[in-house]
């Protein structure tokens, strides 16, 4: 769904190319909803003896066509944005922005336009940090002041890390459908439940020149939703519950935009969580099932994985069954930044079900309401509620609210 235009944009007016190949002129505030994505470029790409830049067309395996670039630069922002997961759509040369900057009309193509997961546009523009002239520092000016005006984002892309730049290059190759054989891709999902080398891996399933295409080809999708973690707490653990949870699905034949919410239910009950259902066939025969604590961090992962295809344009219906909410409890609003004006609170329906066990040194629920009936000095009550409001009420003995707590009980008190 495209984000609709604020009603202020004014003084800039949009030439681009319809899809009859027409030259069409609108006011800005009239093209927020336009399918820029999806327009030929309104200028060819300069092509002489001597030129110091390269021209040339990139396979986008987000639009499944060539995208059009005229440095090497451009080249590789548009692999940048061919892997950026935010993005469904992109286009070169999109549009023709003209507008009067007081002496006189100017006009400025941008590099590129990329439509957002959220239906918000994204306007590009690449340039050398050391290249820009003030008349072109003025351009990109007027076009971040346009995209405002509308509500879309805009960006003025420099030099980008080059060893990140490399490897995406290299990665780009095998992101096409051809580079994934089932079979192989089955059998490699299989093997990775032991660590393996990659060499060693790529022997293992076969000639490596047949093998390596489709290892790099299962990278894509995994990999694009673990880069946004980094890697602390739970999150260590989300390559190791990703990959067993995608070698489950290669067992049962499900592609990611057919998988359903009964299915992760099912798939949660075969690792250990209490589930309804029917199970099917076992999933890790002679291991133990995951604890409570790993079955919500499988829950969490697998959340955050959907949800991140779902952004994509992939099983967008099941995102939002993942994508649910709750009403806030006294505990959350407690826990939460100005939690008395909470509403709503996200909800994982793969969650375990269940109270939620406390540490071994906590004391039971209740405990502070049994002690306050209790005690019957000012300066007892007083303890009993700055330890428990100040969260350091544990039966431990290095903690001031277990040493009172053997006081109480000393006293006949508890």
């Amino acid at each position: 769904m495209l984000a609709a235009a604020p009603s202020n944009a004014a003084g800039f007016r949009v030439g681009f190319l319809g899809r009859n190949g027409a030259d069409q002129r609108l006011p800005l505030a009239d093209v927020a909803g336009h399918a820029f994505e999806d327009v030929a470029p309104v200028r060819s790409f300069p092509s002489f003896r001597g030129q110091h830049n390269n021209t040339g067309w990139w396979w986008c395996a987000t639009n499944r066509r060539h995208v059009g670039f005229e440095s090497w630069l451009e080249r590789d922002h548009v692999v940048r944005l061919d892997f950026a997961p935010d993005v469904v759509g992109l286009a070169s040369q999109p549009f023709w922005l003209t507008w009067d900057d007081g002496r006189r009309g100017r006009r400025h193509a941008p590099d590129y336009f990329a439509r957002l997961a959220d239906g918000t546009g994204l306007v590009i523009d690449c340039r050398p940090a050391g290249r820009i002239k003030p008349v072109d520092a003025a351009a990109f000016a007027a076009t971040e002041r346009a995209c405002a005006e509308i509500g879309w984002r805009y960006e003025l892309a420099h030099e980008p890390d080059p060893v990140r730049a490399a490897n995406l290059r290299w990665l780009a190759g095998y992101r096409r459908a051809r580079c994934r054989r089932a079979d192989v891709a089955a059998a490699a999902l299989e093997a990775v439940a032991v660590p393996h080398r990659l060499l060693e891996l790529a022997r293992l399933l076969g000639d490596p020149l047949a093998t390596l295409p489709v290892i790099f080809h299962l990278l894509q999708d995994a990999d694009s939703f673990l880069r946004e973690h980094e890697g602390s707490g739970t999150q260590r653990t989300y390559a190791y519950l990703l990959v067993n949870h995608l070698r489950w699905l290669e067992r049962e034949c499900l592609a990611f935009d057919t998988v359903v919410l009964r299915d992760l239910e099912r798939y949660m009950g075969i690792v250990g969580a209490e589930v309804e259902m029917p199970l099917g066939e076992p999933w890790r025969v002679g291991k133990r099932p995951y604890s409570r604590s790993a079955l919500s961090a499988t829950a969490a992962c697998l959340k955050g994985f959907y949800l991140h295809q779902a952004t994509s344009g992939v099983n967008s219906e099941l995102g939002q069954k993942l994508d649910a909410a709750r009403l806030p409890t006294r505990a959350d609003r407690r826990r939460a930044f100005l939690g008395h004006v909470k509403t709503t609170m996200p909800a994982n329906p793969l969650a375990p079900k269940g109270p939620r066990r406390r540490h071994p040194k906590m004391l039971p629920e209740g405990a502070r309401d049994k002690l306050l009936a209790e005690v019957n000095s000012t300066r007892d009550r007083l303890v009993v509620t700055w330890l428990a409001d100040g969260g350091i009420f544990s039966a431990g003995p290095p903690c001031g609210g277990g040493r009172f707590l053997a006081f109480a009980q000393l006293r006949g008190r508890w």
